[in-house]
């Protein structure tokens, strides 16, 4: 594991892309911008903490990396997810509440083993029907967006067996 919280760092160090047995890095809470190619050769990683920085975009190849379990997110500036996420992802927790995305690409439905998904705080209003295929999400967190009754009436539908938080 490793923690450089609170440490106003601007850029993700690359050095850190090397290496190749970490499996925790909380790098929360400092001015990180972007992600560096590279970390999805963090083979080993399982969980790594982003929030509270300056990120306003990913890597496409961010969800490429299967060994994640547990990505978090939250109180960036992200507005876009990648199209792309992995049919053999390992992902269990994704964690991207208080940033300012619109929408969720159709790909969420890859994500089989998704079990929590926290996307509170954004601009969603639609949600798509591959959200459907999440049968091992057990809760999904989407207050305050701008959802209508007709949408949640649908993600209900969708999700029958999911605690929605809304």
């Amino acid at each position: 594991s490793l923690t450089i919280a609170s440490n106003k760092i601007i850029n993700f160090p690359k050095t850190l892309t090397k290496a190749k047995k970490l499996a925790h890095l909380d790098l929360s809470a400092n001015k990180i911008t972007h992600l560096p190619s590279g970390t999805e050769k963090l083979k080993s990683l399982k969980k790594i903490n982003l929030s509270d920085n300056d990120i306003t975009e990913l890597p496409e190849k961010l969800f490429t990396n299967i060994s994640i379990d547990e990505l978090i997110l939250n109180k960036n500036r992200i507005s876009v997810l990648p199209k792309e996420m992995n049919k053999k992802s390992s992902l269990k927790a994704l964690l991207i509440s208080h940033n300012q995305l619109s929408e969720i690409p159709a790909s969420i439905g890859n994500l089989k083993q998704l079990e929590l998904l926290a996307l509170a705080d954004n601009k969603i209003s639609y949600f798509p029907i591959e959200m459907g295929n999440l049968k091992n999400l057990k809760t999904l967190i989407i207050s305050n967006n701008p959802i209508s009754p007709n949408e949640l009436d649908k993600l209900k539908k969708l999700l029958p067996n999911t605690t929605i938080i809304f």
